[in-house]
């Protein structure tokens, strides 16, 4: 139990580094714009198959995105991470 609790910390504090890094990126570049479009051409580009998704399959037995999904992530969804960009590039 206490391996599983730690585990879930861990993918946790990954999501949360990335929206870090993210935040990161539009401080040295000033442009959130450009990394959320970079975000969505390389989701796009990637192949279901390569894409990675965390410790559950993605033969569509889940509604994506399904909580347990979320919370077994090593990264934010990228439409989360892309809002995030867009909203603070708004005025």
């Amino acid at each position: 139990m206490r391996r599983a609790f730690v585990t879930f910390v861990l993918l946790a504090r990954s999501r949360r580094r990335e929206y870090a890094a993210d935040a990161r990126t539009v401080e040295v570049t000033g442009d959130p714009e450009a990394l959320a479009s970079g975000l969505e051409t390389v989701h796009a580009a990637m192949t279901e198959r390569l894409r990675l998704q965390g410790l559950l399959p993605t033969d569509g037995a889940l509604p994506d995105p399904h909580p347990l999904y979320r919370l077994l992530s090593t990264h934010p969804a990228i439409e989360s991470r892309v809002a995030r960009l867009r909203s603070s590039a708004d005025p």
